[in-house]
This record gives C-alpha cells, sequence and structure tokens, in this order.
C-alpha cells in the first residue's frame, strides 16, 4: 500500500515525536514537544502557495487562476478567482495557543502528493479509559488542500492507543463530524470562531468517553453485528435473505476483526458494540490492500467517511 507521502532530496515530508508511523518514513523529533517552527521545517512545509492568471495563445482567461507551489514552482490546481489560499504557517498558527506546558502539543505534520494536502495534528493532554487496558488518546487535526479539492477542515480525533485507530468524533453538532472552511477572504475570521470550539474540547472528549463506555457494555449478538455491518456497507438485508452481505468483501474483512483484531483480548471488549466498531475502524486503518494513498484513504477519504458511518449507526444503537 502507498504512503502517499511527497519524497523530496529522497526524504518523506513528514515529521513526528513518538511512537514511529507504520511506514517507517518521516523526520523523528524525539519524545518531547517541539516548536512550530521546528515542526514546519523538520515536515517540509516551510514553502507557500499563491496564484497567478492562466493565459492561453497570449489572452488571459477571465475567471480562473492557477494555485502555485511557490518553491517548485508546481501547479497544484485550478480554481476561481474568488479562491484565496491558506499558507502552512498559517495551519500552525491556528493552533499555536493551544500548544505548551500542560496542553497540547505537536504530534505529526505533513505533506501528502505534491503538496495538494498538507495534515497539523496536535496531541491533547490527558487520556480517555473506556476500560481497564483500552485507553484513547486525543488529538485536534487541521488539514488543508492546496489544489482546491476540500476547503480547512478541523476536527477532534481520539485515537485508540492499543492499534493507533483513527476514530471518528464530531467536533461540532449535527451530522458533520467536522468544520469545514472554504477558501474565501473571510477564512481567517472563520477560523477565529470555529476556534472558540476549542473550550468545549474536553466537554466533547467527556461525551465520547461516556458513548464509548456505553458501546462497551452494549453486547451483541450475531444478528445485531450482522444489522450493524450490513448498516455501514449500505447493505439492505432481510431477515430471511443475507447473501449479499455474507458475500461483500468489507464484510469479511469485519469480521476477522471482530474475531481476532488488535484489542479483542482485553475483557468485555469482543462481542460488544466497541469491539465491532473498534474491528471497522482498525480494518480501515491497518488494511493489507493496494491503496495508491493508503493516508488518503484513511484520514480524509473513503475510509474517513466509513469509519464516520460506523460511529453515527453505533450511536444510534446506544440512544
Amino acid at each position: 500500500m502507498g504512503h502517499g507521502l511527497e519524497i523530496k532530496n529522497g526524504k518523506a515530508n513528514m515529521m513526528y515525536i513518538g511512537q514511529t508511523p507504520w511506514h517507517k518514513l518521516g523526520t523523528y523529533l524525539g519524545e518531547n514537544a517541539v516548536t512550530a517552527e521546528e515542526a514546519i521545517i523538520a515536515a517540509g512545509m516551510d514553502w507557500g502557495v499563491s496564484t497567478q492568471e492562466i493565459s492561453c495563445d497570449g489572452s488571459i482567461i477571465p475567471d480562473f487562476k492557477a494555485i502555485v507551489r511557490e518553491d517548485t514552482r508546481e501547479v497544484l490546481g485550478i480554481r476561481k478567482n474568488k479562491y484565496t489560499p491558506y499558507q502552512n504557517k498559517d495551519a500552525f498558527k491556528v493552533l499555536d495557543p493551544f500548544i505548551g506546558l500542560n496542553k497540547a502539543v505537536w504530534h505529526t505534520a505533513g505533506v501528502l502528493g505534491k503538496g495538494e494536502r498538507i495534515w497539523v495534528l496536535a496531541k491533547l493532554p490527558g487520556q480517555i479509559e473506556v476500560t481497564k487496558n483500552d485507553m484513547i488518546d486525543k488529538y485536534f487535526l487541521l488539514t488543508n488542500s492546496h489544489d482546491g479539492s476540500t476547503g480547512i477542515k478541523l476536527m477532534f480525533t481520539p485515537i485508540r492507543v492499543v492499534c493507533q485507530n483513527t476514530l471518528q468524533m464530531a467536533l461540532i453538532g449535527g451530522e458533520s463530524s467536522i468544520m469545514n472552511v472554504r477558501h474565501t477572504k473571510n477564512h481567517e475570521i472563520k477560523i477565529k470562531q470555529a476556534l472558540k470550539i476549542m473550550g468545549l474540547v474536553e466537554k466533547i472528549a467527556e461525551d465520547f468517553e461516556n458513548d464509548a463506555k456505553k458501546m462497551y457494555e452494549f453486547k451483541m449478538s450475531d444478528a445485531d453485528i450482522d444489522n450493524y455491518l450490513a448498516e455501514v456497507s449500505n447493505i439492505v438485508i432481510e431477515a430471511k435473505e443475507k447473501t449479499k452481505l455474507y458475500a461483500d468483501k468489507s464484510y469479511i474483512r469485519y469480521k476477522e476483526y471482530i474475531e481476532g483484531g488488535a484489542g479483542t483480548g482485553i475483557q468485555g471488549v469482543k462481542g460488544s458494540l466497541w469491539g465491532v466498531y473498534n474491528a471497522v475502524t482498525e480494518s480501515v486503518d491497518h488494511p493489507k490492500r493496494q491503496v495508491k494513498n493508503e493516508l488518503q484513504y484513511s484520514m480524509f477519504g473513503a475510509g474517513a467517511i466509513t469509519k464516520d458511518k460506523a460511529w453515527k449507526a453505533a450511536k444510534k444503537l446506544i440512544r
């Protein structure tokens, strides 16, 4: 599977502290907190983007402009004139007020593709304990695209320590699991408004902990598991006919993780909604499949959508 990281001069443009990533790439900055300046340089993110007019046969093409990476001159995308770039350094500035002693620390940051997407992940203090030996770390994630494919996204995301699953958790209410700010002239104002939510993160984490514990206590029959996985897989099943579900490749993979995934040996996890939900997230984050860009798939693409769907389906069951 491909990691999708930008490789420049033989080096993967990503930084991390603590545990080595599964792809064993990137610049290791030790176990302790680092500054934003150290992180942005180590992640290969110390470059900017700008917009340029587009011409054809000497004539300017109206209403559109190219998004250009300034250090490589690579054209990352074509967007309408109202598009306003959001610089990498600003991504760090957004979270900087929350970084420091007894607060958040920079955890990972990196560049995907040719610079089309970047992310910054800060680890928040404290842990969530679902049950004995099943701990959850808390993170705040900011992602941005430089090709115009997505806006600036902010997300609170818990990560299960036992297998490093990136779980889904809503930062704000409603059906959206992220806050998405469009690339317009007032995006800075909107991001500052969004960051007021950071004051609610501990409450959000507390709600997540309560939900996770309810999921741990929620024991499931084989029929319950089938119905849950069918909903996650978008398969409508009848009580007497489950052929389509049982033949589904995702269903087969989920069942494998339900039976033998990381953490199934923790008392009470196997057979619980918590165990089944984590089997789905683990099957996304730790697959043996050929995917062009594994980080893109798991954190931002189809895999992230599956994890979000699994979370919402689980929430419906514990209401």
